[in-house]
């Protein structure tokens, strides 16, 4: 209550009106006095109530945005954090500042949600105007947090360079800071930029990027941070398979794989599950298919029963990979049972991403069959093949 706790307001309006009673309870000339005390007392904590009204009406309704945006009611939300932005407009301290730029930080977030991605932009391009002069720490984070949501927007509503460009402003204003929740903005920012990259083309770049989070980050304590240089040790590994670097992939793959063996969240699992699939994707471009086939049963042991849809759509790349490598190997009817296995595991499967693994596997069964001699057999399933996506 910008200096008053609700105690110290309750404490003095009470103290108050026990001046204005003692005033009426007893004689002269104390009744004058300690009325005037108490009256003056009484008006202060009026006036302060008053002056008090508009930040407890700016705290009601952001608190009221941001619990209609977390039950996804992100239109309802906007008016909520506009008004409480203006109600704040022009006042002093930190604190108020501070709740004056995440109100429109949110703001930004909610017309992100809706695909107003020019709208959130330029919300976001306003809190850096109005805010970007005040050195305070809360301030600089959601004046830090809206320049990068600001170039993720960019992105998003297609206009990728203004969207590059915006990504190393980040880096440009915040790239010293010594806060670790700014670190992790400009980490993130520069991730960003590489996923950008690597979707142009430039997985060099990517690499570069990752290898700079890699670089400043990657001995942070702070979970949001180590996060940060596990995808950045994970991206640079895909990229190096991209790139056509197996051998190099491999290794990097290994680096996130041996960095968190045992992964507490669903982020950290999926991540070394992808990981897991993605070694093993490269150990079959080398031709190393025994390796390719024991990272594969490593994930399968990992997560082959995960809820995650993340690791079931990995999962489902896994099993055939799998299958193809017992294939090469020359393990025929293993590889045919292993491709079998699939389609019965995603026959059911409840999305049509899921279910594309069942039409692979059924036509890669079908193929090895062929390959054995069973011809009959593959251009049964071929027919059944044919049904499913007729």
């Amino acid at each position: 209550m910008n200096g008053l706790t609700r105690s110290t307001v309750l404490g003095l309006a009470t103290l108050g009106v026990v001046l204005i009673a003692i005033g009426l309870a007893i004689g002269p000339p104390l009744p004058v006095i300690a009325i005037g005390l108490g009256a003056a007392v009484v008006a202060g904590i009026l006036a302060s109530a008053f002056a008090l009204w508009p930040l407890v009406k700016a705290a009601r309704l952001f608190d009221r945005g941001v619990a209609l945006a977390r039950e996804g009611k992100a239109a309802e939300a906007i008016p909520c954090f506009e008004t409480a932005r203006e109600l704040l407009v022009g006042m002093r301290g930190e604190f108020l500042r501070t709740t004056a730029a995440k109100a429109m930080v949110n703001k930004g977030a909610a017309l992100n949600v809706l695909g107003r991605y020019n709208d959130a932009a330029a919300v976001d391009a306003d809190v850096v105007a109005l805010f970007g002069a005040y050195l305070s720490r809360g301030v600089q984070v959601e004046v830090a947090r809206a320049t990068l949501n600001r170039a993720i927007n960019l992105s998003l509503a297609g206009r990728r360079e203004e969207a590059s460009w915006a990504y190393d402003e980040v880096d440009r204003c915040f790239g010293d800071s010594s806060l670790a929740q700014i670190q992790e903005i400009v980490a993130n920012a520069a991730l960003n930029k590489g996923a950008l990259a690597a979707d142009m083309g430039d997985r060099q770049m990517a690499i570069e990027l990752a290898d700079r989070v890699i670089g400043r980050y990657g001995r942070a304590r702070e979970s949001g941070l180590r996060a940060q240089v596990a995808m950045a040790r994970y991206n640079r590994a895909n990229s190096l398979y991209h790139t056509g670097g197996l051998e190099e992939a491999v290794a990097a793959f290994d680096e996130v794989i041996k960095a968190d063996p045992d992964p507490g969240t669903r982020a950290q699992r999926e991540l070394l599950g992808k990981s897991l699939g993605n070694k093993g994707r490269a150990l079959m471009d080398l031709g190393r298919l025994n390796e390719a086939m024991a990272v594969f049963d490593v994930f399968l042991s990992k997560f082959g029963e995960s809820s995650s849809r993340e690791l079931r759509l990995v999962s489902g790349k896994v099993m055939i990979n799998r299958a193809i490598a017992l294939r090469r190997l020359g393990r025929m009817d293993d590889a045919v049972a292993a491709f079998g296995a699939v389609s019965d595991r995603f026959r059911l499967a409840s999305t049509a991403a899921e279910r594309s693994f069942e039409r692979d596997a059924l036509l890669e069964k079908a193929e090895s069959l062929e390959r054995i001699g069973r011809t009959a057999e593959a251009q049964a399933i071929r027919r059944d093949v044919d049904a499913l996506t007729g």
